[in-house]
């Protein structure tokens, strides 16, 4: 089996294990799917002067051939994630803040909360 199908099939089994309920909203024209959803990532980030930055941010997993569409910074996406008793939680409204492609057809939307 080549990489590409099994990092594909991989990637479908982490999705459909830790599934969160997305509408992509780029413009108006919403997208309802399934991606991977954490609230609380740690991310590190190096300075040019080498000192490590590290934040906390709000990250989706989604992969593009789900998607069909290139995403972009500024587009919005609603996420409920699923609960350990069946069924989806409250939905959440978040805002796209950085694109990070992984090169493998997945990518990694930072998001920041908008405020209701």
């Amino acid at each position: 089996m080549a990489w590409a199908a099994a990092l594909n099939r991989m990637t479908t089994v982490v999705r459909d294990t830790f599934p969160a309920a997305v509408v992509y909203d780029p413009d108006g024209a919403a997208l309802a799917l399934v991606g991977v959803f954490d609230e609380a990532q740690e991310m590190i980030a190096v300075s040019e002067d080498g000192a490590e930055v590290s934040t906390v941010r709000s990250v989706l997993e989604l992969r593009l051939a789900d998607l069909g569409i290139t995403p972009k910074s500024r587009d919005e996406v609603t996420v409920a994630e699923a609960q350990a008793a069946g069924g989806y939680g409250t939905a959440v409204r978040y805002r796209v803040t950085s694109v990070q492609p992984d090169g493998s057809g997945n990518t990694v939307l930072v998001l920041t909360k908008v405020s209701s």
